[in-house]
């Protein structure tokens, strides 16, 4: 039985941070609407703060704070296990994408860091599920799935590796990725890899 682990804390200067600065960018996020800032650096707590009405143990919405935690750890595992390369095609993973001149150039470090060149499926303000074509069937997830819709449906609007573009489609095509990459190991998804190794 292992202990529960408990974060320890640190003043920023002791990690080589400025408070101040620190400051600064909770005042300038809270501007903006954020409910909580958790730094952390060389594994202590170095600054902590929520809005009102928001705590440490309250749950949070994290929209796609989530895509990004889940996916990332799960390419760290995948790339420390030797089953998918930041350089390697994506075309290799999602197989589709291996007759289409413009997707088969498309890297999992281009997926992994919004440089695709994949369009988003999102637009402006309109809600999600009110989207015309492609854009709002990924978002309703019937009656087809949304790994699908990224992987057929959503454009290239840019070669890829040549600018940053936030797309959830790419997101998706990550994870897609990353799933066909565990293919005959232990953990057939991403789930079971994070829920077992992590």
């Amino acid at each position: 039985m292992t202990d529960e682990f408990i974060w320890q804390t640190a003043s920023p200067q002791s990690q080589g941070l400025s408070l101040e600065g620190l400051e600064s960018l909770r005042d300038i996020l809270a501007a903006r609407r954020t409910r909580s800032l958790l730094i952390v650096r060389n594994d202590r707590i170095v600054f902590e703060w929520y809005a009102p009405a928001f705590a440490p143990h309250r749950r949070h919405y994290t929209a796609s704070l989530a895509k990004s935690i889940v996916g990332g750890l799960a390419l760290a595992l995948t790339l420390q296990d030797g089953r998918i390369g930041l350089s390697d095609y994506a075309c290799d993973y999602i197989h589709p994408w291996q007759a289409d001149d413009k997707k088969c150039k498309i890297r999992v470090l281009h997926l992994a860091s919004h440089g695709s060149g994949m369009d988003d499926a999102a637009d402006g303000q309109t809600v999600h599920g009110l989207l015309p074509g492609w854009k709002g069937l990924f978002w309703k997830r019937q009656p087809i799935d949304p790994f699908t819709i990224a992987r057929d449906e959503a454009p290239l609007i840019a070669e890829p590796g040549t600018r940053f573009r936030y797309s959830n489609p790419g997101s998706a095509m990550l994870a897609y990725a990353i799933t066909a990459a565990l293919a005959g190991s232990a953990h057939p998804d991403i789930r079971s890899l994070l829920r077992d190794r992590l």
